[in-house]
């Protein structure tokens, strides 16, 4: 097959089909055999890698004064064959112009091992790579009789000692060697040709699957065709029963054959709405759509051997992926829906780890539905997408809410005492090297104790590079802007030293100790030196017998910022992103003065299905909590008196909720007519398992015989996310304003948005805490004909800054007595 190949890129206003893979992964894929195991060398991603290729780079330069050299250079070419275009790019890592016209290539790979242990031959992975990006080169700058050497260079990072394997080449040979790589795809390019042109037809003909468009689809479905057409973000405040999962889908479906993107990414921060745009998705299929997708889960979901902890050097399906993974590839190369029982199902068969192998059938699906950290969080982001500047995307995120918190989530590091002391278990399995680095960090955690326990007099800091007026402590907590430049430096001997025994140790559990430790720092590292910036804090808590020292992310819009700039179409929807400027301040970074595309859609549902009572009688404040038990239970007890039916009452805490299930119980027994009418009792427990929760939602399923009262927690498993529609569910009390708990990190965080934004006490308590009551309220109305009420306990319901707040369909009442609620609930209800 004749191959042209072309340095640009171009757009693909043809027929042609479109591969795109960084020039890594167009050798991986041709080039890679055996196992999993990563060995010893250090990406880049690696704070020591970096470090060793940066020192490496300047002592390069000063060797050779008179060459020119690129460092980091970027490189693309694309290659034309059959109607197939193989896109490939990537940086090579050193390229050296002598001045006697020669060339050579360099791609350097560190390692953390000895000098006994270098490389006795160069692994044909790197060689590829560095003959891909020499020919990519010679291409761009026109460069075919020079004399060519590729080189790839082994780096020891304790010693930096240095192996070389040198190879000398023409410019034809590195031709050939490209266009074989490339023959490799041209099948596979030819076969997604026709499954695409099969797709393309398939969406154009596909009409709405369900009978009637809903209040706001229709708008809310244009709004998704268009963020996808310009690659802006778009945020979508729809509330429940507007059908959001297929008003997101079906416009992003319809834009692939408009090229608007290459992949789809639903992503969710539960499994259940995961399950719902499976269902949408086959609720599709069903009306003739031809479609493929894949649902990635959690690696140890799909683990075939859990008791090995991802041991991918002893591992069965690890050992041998790369001799097998494609034959299993071949095997669901036709499948349309993808997920974790397919891949446990395929990897038992072909002896492969399902969770890889679901990693690499992701580049050939359309749409990927999957958690958010698969994108968002730097540790387990996909590379192969996240990495890649060739793809544009469109990122569906359910239940946007969650996002900002979870991404401070991921945008954070820490190290705990804990997981030191669980290595310390094994201390004799280590070499002696790391064993000191363990006398250092235990050392350091001494020093810095007496100022987490607020001892006075207390003159030098426990971290040099920082000052003590830079220190600011509570009871068992301390904080500060300034990087801890001691402890970094200690974590890094660590990874380096770690990263040695890891490769040697034998024993499980030492293994699975050290590997924990080992990741912690790593991150903790990386987090140092690549994301901290003014929206980090850094905490030192002692919690029980614990000791953690964080990297705390307290603003994490500029790390989601990143990936709506132009390139990607980000949508952000849920029933519950109110106030709408408070999200989106929190959905992109204060630099970015663009502002981000809105619609708030009302609810679908009918307003007067829905009755809302205020009771302001009542203070929730901490300290008056204890004062409060018997009129919020006499509250409850009018409420379900009016109706036998299912109800919730919601609590901010567990320690609150205990103290109100009692004073209920009392209230309740001491009134002839309940204990007559057979009202039962359930309530949230902490770590309740998958078992308990479905026992407890399935209590709900009983309506008509009896008066079911369950008490759940604020921000819980049961205070979003479930469906209990129609008589299942027939009022809610929601008990506070649902307040985060007071804390030096919550008040810092209001400091912090006091100076970036102003209002900072609404963005660390009043917002989040309202979100929740949202949440909570959202139980009642599920469907057009349910009807049900919501009952708001808090004096501070009544003021403006609250009401200011309440979403559009809230007609709330004031409710000022017992009597008042009972009769009111009673007229509604019946």
């Amino acid at each position: 097959m004749k191959i042209i190949p072309r340095n640009d890129a171009g757009e693909n206003k043809d027929s042609s089909t479109v591969l795109r893979f960084s020039v890594r992964d167009f050798v991986a894929f041709v080039y890679r055999r055996g196992s999993l195991n990563t060995g010893n060398f250090f990406s880049l991603l690696d704070g020591l890698g970096i470090k060793t290729h940066q020192q490496f780079f300047k002592a390069f330069r000063k060797s050779q004064p008179d060459a020119t050299i690129f460092s980091e250079y970027s490189l693309k070419t694309t290659f034309v064959s059959d109607s197939v275009k193989i896109e490939v790019q990537g940086r090579a890592d050193l390229i050296v112009l002598s001045e006697n016209n020669e060339i050579q290539i360099i791609e350097i790979k560190t390692i953390a091992k000895d000098s006994a242990d270098l490389p006795v031959e160069a692994d044909f992975l790197h060689i590829a790579q560095a003959r891909i990006y020499a020919y990519i080169f010679c291409k761009e700058k026109e460069i075919t009789n020079a004399s060519i050497q590729v080189t790839v260079k082994y780096i020891l990072i304790n010693s930096f000692k240095i192996k070389d394997f040198n190879e000398t080449v023409t410019y034809n040979e590195l031709e050939k060697f490209s266009f074989d790589t490339c023959n490799f795809y041209i099948a596979q390019g030819l076969a997604k040709k026709d499954y695409s042109t099969i797709r393309d037809l398939s969406i154009k003909a596909l009409t709405f699957p369900y009978s009637e468009l809903r209040q706001g689809q229709k708008e809310f479905m244009n709004a998704v065709l268009s963020c996808m057409r310009k690659h802006e973000p778009l945020l979508v405040s729809a509330p429940t029963g507007t059908g959001k999962t297929i008003s997101v889908l079906y416009p992003a479906i319809k834009g692939i054959p408009q090229k608007y993107c290459d992949y789809i990414f639903y992503i969710t921060a539960k499994n259940s709405t995961a399950e719902i745009a499976k269902k949408t998705l086959d609720d599709m299929r069903g009306n003739g759509l031809v479609i493929k997708s894949i649902h990635i889960t959690a690696k140890e979901k799909v683990c075939l051997c859990k008791e090995i902890y991802c041991d991918t050097s002893i591992c069965p399906y690890a050992v041998n992926y790369y001799d097998n993974y494609s034959k299993a590839m071949n095997e669901l190369s036709s499948t349309q829906s993808i997920d974790f029982n397919v891949l446990m199902a395929t990897g038992e068969v072909y002896g492969v780890c399902p969770f890889e192998l679901g990693l690499d059938l992701s580049l050939f699906c359309d749409i990927i539905i999957c958690d958010y950290n698969y994108i968002f969080d730097p540790k387990v982001s996909l590379e192969r997408f996240v990495k890649q500047e060739a793809y544009n995307f469109a990122i569906l995120i359910d239940e946007a809410h969650n996002l900002p918190d979870r991404a401070c989530e991921m945008y954070s590091a820490e190290m705990s005492y804990k997981e030191l002391k669980e290595v310390l278990l094994y201390k004799s399995y280590f070499q002696s090297n790391l064993q000191n680095i363990f006398d250092e960090l235990i050392a350091y955690y001494k020093v810095l104790l007496p100022f987490i326990k607020g001892e006075e007099n207390l003159e030098e800091p426990f971290d040099k590079s920082i000052l003590l007026k830079e220190l600011f402590w509570a009871e068992n907590f301390g904080a500060t802007r300034k990087l801890p430049k001691d402890y970094v430096s200690i974590l890094e001997k660590l990874v380096q030293y770690a990263k040695e025994d890891l490769n040697s140790i034998t024993n499980t559990e030492a293994r699975k100790a050290l590997k924990n430790l080992y990741f912690s720092a790593k991150f903790f590292i990386r987090t140092s030196s690549e994301f901290f910036d003014d929206s980090y804090i850094v905490t030192f808590e002692k919690s029980n017998r614990d000791l953690i020292i964080s990297l705390r992310c307290m603003d994490s819009s500029g790390q989601i910022d990143k990936f709506h700039q132009g390139k990607h179409s980000l949508v952000f929807f849920s029933a519950t992103l109110s106030p709408v400027q408070y999200f989106e301040s929190r959905f992109k970074s204060v630099k970015n003065q663009q502002s981000i595309n809105k619609i708030i859609l009302p609810s679908p549902f009918p307003k007067e299905n829905l009755f809302v009572g205020i009771i302001p009688s009542i203070s929730t404040k901490y300290n008056n909590r204890q004062s409060s038990l018997k009129t919020i239970a006499d509250v409850v007890e009018a409420a379900v008196s009016s109706k036998m039916g299912n109800y919730i009452v919601y609590s901010p805490s567990f320690e609150y909720q205990k103290w109100i299930v009692q004073m209920v119980e009392m209230v309740l027994n001491s009134n002839e007519i309940n204990r007559s009418n057979g009202i039962k009792i359930i309530t949230q427990t902490p770590s309740m398992n998958e078992i308990i929760r479905d026992n407890f939602l399935k209590e709900f399923r009983e309506y008509g015989k009896r008066t079911l009262i369950a008490f759940a927690v604020l921000g819980g498993v049961f205070g979003e996310g479930i469906d209990l529609v129609g008589e299942t569910l027939s009022g809610v009390i929601i008990v506070g304003v649902g307040l985060p708990r007071k804390s030096p990190e919550r008040d810092i965080m209001a400091d912090y948005y006091s100076n970036m934004i102003g209002n900072g006490f609404d963005f660390a308590y009043r917002y989040p805490g309202f979100n929740k009551i949202q949440q909570a309220a959202g139980r009642v109305i599920r469907s057009e004909e349910d009807r049900g009420f919501i009952l708001l306990l808090d004096e501070r319901y009544e003021k403006p800054d609250y009401q200011m707040l309440f979403p559009e369909e809230w007609h709330p009442i004031v409710l000022r007595s017992k009597s008042q609620i009972k009769n009111s609930i009673k007229e509604f209800l019946m």
